[in-house]
């Protein structure tokens, strides 16, 4: 959005020209350099884009402040009504962190009170939380595990996360066949990972250098994810090295052996846990204690949900098509 003028604009007016069948274009915003102008732009060229933003203003000013200081809240609040008419459907992603956790459960209902029924959480897997931050995801969770009962015991739809739906999904694929192989799932499989340039998907940087994913650092052409450039096209030994250096049954740390998610696991991002840890196989901590707290959670709503028709209608749409 920084070059909305020099990139945006005339790219999309380019690429009317350029290919036979229309092009989609999709990004990600922090939204706080949106204007009417800009949206309907959006719209009117079926632009879609993921809004990360962080809850209502405590939260939003913790996590996102402006260069100058200023809450960034306060730029992209105006627009969210405008936002929601034209795609009342928009996804959000909050990023979740030890400075704006305690807010987690209120910054929920606020998304909920604005009319949001998408809404992605990421937490912040890059160092270890600590105790007490845990403690308190765990308060929140419970908040959010409570508020859930209540809308389907009282019939009333809820805001789900998409992190909810997923759980959901992860307990069918458990239950279902118990005798499934470890990690036979396709998601687990190095083929099925983005971040190695075989999915359709790569990261391109300014002076045109292709990678297979953006979060690697330094993007350099030394990397193991360098694959090519622009000029040149992409090298497929250099994808195939990279791809086949993935090993499912590699992946994890010390929490695999007690988890109830060691056969589907798929690892989390691949290229996240190398600039993590070096390595693509070794999984952070706190991404697993997040997915076995949401885990935890949907398996208690199941049971005390088991014979709510509301809840059972949402579950199996979950569990096969997804939320």
């Amino acid at each position: 959005m920084l070059e909305f003028d020099t990139i945006i604009s005339p790219l999309i007016a380019w690429s009317k020209d350029a290919f036979e069948n229309r092009t989609s274009f999709a990004m990600t915003t922090n939204g706080t350099l949106f204007t009417k102008e800009r949206l309907d732009f959006l719209k009117e060229n079926n632009i879609h884009f993921m809004l990360s933003m962080d809850g209502a203003s405590t939260a939003q000013g913790l996590n996102r402040p402006l260069a100058s200081g200023k809450n960034s809240f306060y730029a992209i609040e105006p627009y969210l009504p405008y936002i929601l008419e034209l795609w009342p459907y928009q996804s959000f992603r909050e990023t979740l962190t030890e400075y704006n956790v305690q807010h987690f459960f209120e910054d929920i209902l606020y998304f909920e009170s604005i009319g949001c029924k998408k809404l992605m959480v990421v937490p912040d897997i890059f160092k270890m939380w600590s105790e007490d931050k845990l403690d308190i995801l765990h308060e929140q969770i419970k908040l959010y595990e409570s508020y859930l009962l209540d809308c389907f015991q009282n019939g009333k739809a809820p805001l789900l996360l998409h992190e909810y739906a997923m759980a959901f999904m992860k307990l069918v694929q458990i239950a279902g066949n118990p005798l499934m192989e470890r990690r036979s799932e396709p998601s687990c499989h190095g083929s099925y990972k983005c971040g190695f340039g075989i999915r359709g998907s790569v990261s391109i940087d300014p002076v045109g250098d292709i990678y297979g994913c953006h979060h690697i650092s330094p993007l350099t052409r030394d990397s193991d994810y360098y694959l090519g450039n622009v000029y040149d096209g992409i090298d497929q030994d250099r994808v195939l090295n990279l791809a086949n250096r993935y090993d499912r049954n590699k992946v994890g740390n010390e929490m695999c052996s007690s988890c109830g998610l060691d056969k589907i696991c798929d690892g989390g991002c691949a290229p996240n846990n190398y600039q993590i840890n070096g390595d693509e196989h070794k999984v952070p901590e706190m991404y697993c204690i997040w997915w076995r707290t949401v885990m935890d959670s949907a398996y208690r709503l199941c049971g005390a949900l088991e014979s709510n028709e509301m809840f059972k209608k949402m579950f199996s749409i979950c569990a096969t098509e997804g939320w």
